[in-house]
């Protein structure tokens, strides 16, 4: 999943999408928050160019016990409380204009 621009904070639901289909996730984004596991997936962010990040994962072919120990990896860190999400939302739409507009 390659994105033409960051967003602070932003962490694509499609790294969750492809390591649910037993599928090594590459990426190429932030994790401020830090909850993703970086031995499940490969961040082309960790590389100093694409092509050495694609040389990584073209590597991974070859190598059957690499990719299973990625791919048997969990998602997120264990060691993370995981970010409030009803939290943020909620502060979200209750900071928007027009939640103001229509109930303040």
């Amino acid at each position: 999943m390659l994105f033409r621009s960051l967003f602070p904070g932003y962490v694509t639901e499609k790294s969750l999408e492809a390591w649910l289909g037993a599928a090594i996730p590459v990426y190429w984004g932030s994790d401020d928050y830090g909850v993703l596991n970086k031995k499940a997936i490969v961040n082309c962010r960790d590389y100093s160019t694409l092509r050495e990040a694609a040389d990584h994962v073209a590597g991974l072919r070859s190598n059957f016990e690499t990719m299973t120990e990625i791919i048997r990896e969990p998602i997120l860190r264990a060691d993370r409380e995981p970010p409030d999400l009803i939290g943020f939302l909620r502060k979200g739409i209750e900071e928007s204009p027009k939640f103001k507009e229509l109930f303040c």
